[in-house]
């Protein structure tokens, strides 16, 4: 076996790609240069998608930093809509206890006024069954100074004898409106 693999070595350095045919110059030439425009042409495909390759990998790390960012951004969105949910919800918390604040000062208006009328009627009516000489002194009396319970009613924004109850009203209004447009 060792002469037959020999045999098969010296034949293929004898045999020329053209056959039988004796060696000519100008065919080697002539396959040369078809090797080398080959070779020319499996280097240029070779570059062209290594380009392609670098290209694309290229693309891949740019969508990997977009996509980072995506992620960085979307997180910050979903912190900002909870941070806003947050808010919404003591601000409507604040609007209903508001609501609850007004509503009672409503119903003790609504009972002061009650009581004054009822106050009054009464008044009116000792006025009319007093004798003349007590009418007019009832009519001069002066008004009481203001207690220091009575002051500090008012400072709290309470109603005093002083402050008509329509008054109070146009004052709670004005306070609602601006209450109302400082939330927008």
């Amino acid at each position: 076996m060792d002469q037959t693999s020999s045999q098969i070595e010296r034949r293929s350095e004898l045999e020329s790609p053209f056959g039988e045919q004796p060696l000519d110059a100008t065919a080697v030439e002539n396959c040369a240069d078809r090797l080398s425009r080959l070779t020319e042409r499996m280097v240029s495909f070779l570059q062209t998608h290594l380009s392609r390759l670098q290209d694309a990998a290229l693309a891949m790390d740019a969508f990997s930093q977009q996509m980072a960012e995506f992620e960085v951004k979307s997180e910050e969105f979903h912190q900002r809509q909870a941070d806003w949910e947050q808010q919404k919800e003591r601000e409507n918390t604040q609007m209903a206890e508001d609501a609850r604040l007004l509503s009672q000062a409503w119903d003790r208006i609504e009972m002061e006024r009650r009581e004054n009328l009822t106050m009054g009627s009464a008044i009116e009516m000792s006025v009319m069954d007093a004798p003349v000489n007590q009418t007019v002194s009832l009519r001069e009396e002066k008004p009481a100074q203001p207690s220091l319970t009575d002051t500090d009613l008012f400072d709290l924004g309470i109603p005093t004898l002083t402050q008509t109850p329509a008054m109070e009203f146009q004052q709670l209004r004005r306070e609602i409106r601006q209450h109302s447009q400082r939330k927008r």
